[in-house]
């Protein structure tokens, strides 16, 4: 049967990466079709054009780049250190 052992060999030489990548071709495809069969209206563009003030404070930290240098130096100091305990 075609269900049986034939089809396990049919994609015998593919790996799970592959399968992924057909799911992924055929979402991209559908949502093709979807929006050219039922493209977007000229309101629901302007719509989603709109911005909203965040409600959020979004002012950058004074402090990031400091806080960003501390972390990637603890981390390398982590693993120099770890590294030489180790040998």
């Amino acid at each position: 049967t075609f269900f049986g052992g034939e089809i396990k060999e049919a994609f015998d030489g593919y790996h799970w990466l592959h399968g992924y990548f057909v799911s992924f071709l055929a979402a991209v495809l559908t949502m093709v079709a979807v929006g050219k069969a039922n493209p977007k209206s000229d309101a629901e563009v302007a719509v989603s054009d709109e911005r909203t003030p965040s409600p959020v404070d979004m002012t950058p930290w004074k402090h990031l780049k400091l806080a960003s240098w501390t972390i990637v130096g603890l981390t390398v100091a982590m693993y120099v250190t770890l590294q030489t305990l180790a040998s």
